[in-house]
């Protein structure tokens, strides 16, 4: 093996401990769980792994962070680990009534009030994966993104 590809994959496992370690905390910090996010997006499946696996811990304090991340970051967030763990895991999450909704295996999750400005970064995050991943609407979700889109 040459050097370069050792000292890759050295880097790769120590980022793959660091994210499982991070995973047996009991409470992560926001910039904490933005690390995570970003090492989702790692060329390495190990650090995409142990990533994930961290998050999976704290997936009801991942949903009260939502409304304070940028739109890029939910979108990647979305399609690089909720969705995928949405399949997996009870997990529906919702917007009504200017808050966010979510529900995980622990339960029902605090609403999170929502400022006009998150609720449109939500909002349009949620559509532009939902067209990236060619997920269609709902017949349900149709009245709901129309009577959005009229009160935007």
């Amino acid at each position: 093996m040459n050097r370069h590809y050792q000292a890759h994959i050295l880097k790769d496992k120590r980022e793959s401990e660091a994210a499982r370690a991070l995973g047996r905390q009991e409470k992560l910090t926001k910039d904490t769980i933005l690390v995570l996010i970003t090492a989702l997006q790692s060329e390495s499946q190990y650090v995409r792994s142990s990533a994930a696996q961290a998050l999976d811990l704290h997936v009801n304090h991942l949903y009260t962070l939502l409304p304070g991340l940028t739109l890029e970051q939910i979108q990647s967030l979305y399609i690089s680990y909720l969705f995928p763990y949405s399949c997996k895991h009870v997990a529906p999450l919702y917007i009504q009534d200017n808050r966010l909704h979510f529900y995980t295996e622990a339960g029902l999750g605090q609403p999170i009030p929502l400022a006009s400005e998150q609720r449109a970064t939500l909002i349009q995050a949620f559509r532009a994966v939902r067209a990236k991943v060619q997920i269609g609407l709902l017949p349900e979700e149709e009245s709901f993104f129309m009577e959005t889109r009229s009160n935007q």
